[in-house]
């Protein structure tokens, strides 16, 4: 249990430096969807040259397993590069913090769900632990508030863009989750070829997405967009460090708690950790002033870290 914890929270500290780089794009005049699109290539180009290597051995699960991973990675790719757009639109028109609060918040979807069909345990540890980690992310995100906030709202639509994103988190997130809770899948297919899957995925999303009209400045300024370096800096080296955590750790730490009847956790863990990492980026490396939601927050974490592992 300890490996599989220590995976998981590495992968959630992980999305806080993608995060945390991601926030430079747009000063560098990076275009989302172009970077998205070149990071993927990438990233399926790699994934094919691992598999053609000869390094994994063939798949050996049966047709109903195989094609239940099939339709759920590409799925889960697609809904993860939707999740990033809706979220983007919904902080354009409403507070960040607390869109971000209410998108987090979508991580109690999957541990709802692996009680209620997988028999995780749900003791009044656990339950309190789960309370306390919900708690722990408005608190964060009050902590920041006002720091990235727009200057004026657009109405009321952010709301319904939040919940959007809370919704689509909760289900990718589930999607994710479930091939985890299948022996077959969990023993026969790498995580390798998953990320495969949801890489190709990504890159039919993010072609689709260039081509949409609003992306029409892009495409007319692709050259120049071509020669900016940080473009590829983002592209390869953010999904550099995604390909060594979808490879070792990601899959690999929700396999163990699935298989020690505690799937339900494992995304909780991840996105606190990363709420975590960012908060701590804040204070210390940024410097923000240490207020009593941040002190809360990270207290709230931990206690919630350490009670939902009780069974």
């Amino acid at each position: 249990m300890l490996i599989a914890l220590t995976f998981l929270i590495i992968v959630g500290f992980s999305w806080t430096c993608t995060g945390i780089v991601m926030g430079g794009t747009s000063r560098h005049n990076v275009p989302y969807s172009l970077m998205q699109l070149i990071a993927y290539c990438f990233s399926t180009a790699v994934t094919v040259s691992l598999l053609f290597s000869g390094l994994y051995p063939p798949l050996s699960i049966s047709r109903a397993s195989f094609l239940q991973a099939c339709w759920i990675y590409p799925v889960v790719g697609a809904l993860n590069f939707l999740l990033l757009v809706i979220m983007a639109k919904g902080m354009e028109r409403g507070p960040n913090s607390l869109v971000w609060a209410i998108l987090q918040s979508g991580m109690v979807i999957p541990f709802i769900y692996g009680i209620c069909f997988h028999g995780v345990k749900a003791g009044v540890l656990r339950l309190a632990g789960m309370v306390l980690l919900l708690v722990a992310v408005p608190l964060m995100a009050l902590s920041r508030k006002g720091k990235d906030e727009p200057k004026k709202s657009n109405g009321r639509s952010w709301v319904v863009l939040a919940l959007m994103a809370f919704a689509v988190c909760g289900i990718q997130q589930t999607l994710n989750s479930e091939p985890s809770y299948n022996e077959e899948i969990r023993t026969g297919f790498s995580a390798v070829h998953r990320c495969l899957l949801m890489y190709i995925a990504n890159v039919v999303v993010a072609a689709f997405m260039l081509f949409l009209p609003s992306q029409a400045s892009v495409r007319r300024n692709l050259r120049a967009h071509l020669k900016n370096r940080y473009l590829w800096i983002y592209a390869i080296g953010l999904q550099s460090l995604g390909l060594i955590s979808g490879f070792f750790l990601l899959f690999n730490g929700m396999d163990r708690m699935a298989k020690l009847g505690m799937g339900a956790i494992s995304y909780p863990i991840m996105v606190v950790s990363c709420i975590m990492g960012f908060t701590l980026f804040s204070l210390i490396w940024l410097r923000e002033r240490l207020t009593w939601q941040a002190v809360a927050g990270l207290v709230s974490c931990m206690a919630g870290m350490v009670l939902i592992c009780l069974q």
